[in-house]
């Protein structure tokens, strides 16, 4: 294992970090040697700087990160921030309180299809990108046919991606189920075209399996 980033936190910013360091590291995974994007900052942080030991404003915010506080990603950034993780098969790392973790991120870090998905061990790739949409490709190491793609919006707006198979690096003349694991929906990709309405800084997250 080896860290790919600077310190990471619950910062956009460091969303776009995490994928810059993944674009440039992806390919370079082997059986025991994994790249590591860092932390995983959801739930309660900065647990060790009590606001109470500090005397004056001016060291309220320790190391530029605040006191004792929530995370500040929206759901919809914790949801890109996880499936980066999965689909880059990146150590998961809990920078967070897990006592008091609230329900959303303990649901999302423990979801077992993405847990899946990063233990397959495979770092992901990029295989679209056009019009602030991404979409990163992750197969799976021992069924071909079968693994798990990412459609990103990288903008601050909600985006209509009108995707074909080849954008989402699959075989056109094939069937594929999609299992949308966040929203825990199947769908069937059989024609040329698919609609992905994704949310401002959000992500689709899917298995594929071809079917016929």
């Amino acid at each position: 294992m080896v860290r790919i980033t600077k310190d990471i936190w619950d910062r956009a910013s460091d969303i776009d970090k995490g994928f810059k360091a993944w674009e440039k590291y992806r390919g370079t995974t082997c059986d025991g040697f994994y790249p590591d994007l860092d932390m995983i900052p959801f739930g309660k942080l900065m647990l060790m700087t009590p606001k109470k030991y500090f005397k004056d404003k001016e060291n309220s915010e320790f190391a530029g990160h605040g006191c004792t506080r929530w995370c500040r990603f929206t759901k919809d950034e914790q949801l890109t921030f996880i499936t980066m993780r999965a689909l880059a098969a990146s150590p998961l790392f809990i920078g967070g309180d897990l006592p008091t973790m609230d329900d959303f991120s303990r649901e999302i870090l423990t979801n077992k299809e993405m847990l899946v998905c990063n233990q397959n061990g495979v770092m992901g790739f990029k295989v679209y990108s056009k019009n602030k949409i991404e979409v990163w490709l992750t197969p799976d190491k021992k069924v071909p046919g079968k693994g798990w793609i990412g459609i990103f919006n990288r903008s601050d707006e909600s985006r209509e991606a009108n995707l074909s198979k080849s954008d989402l690096s699959l075989n056109y003349r094939k069937n594929y189920n999609l299992y949308n694991i966040w929203d825990d929906k199947q769908v069937l990709f059989k024609g040329k075209i698919r609609s992905f309405n994704i949310p401002p800084n959000g992500v689709k997250f899917f298995k594929f399996v071809v079917i016929s």
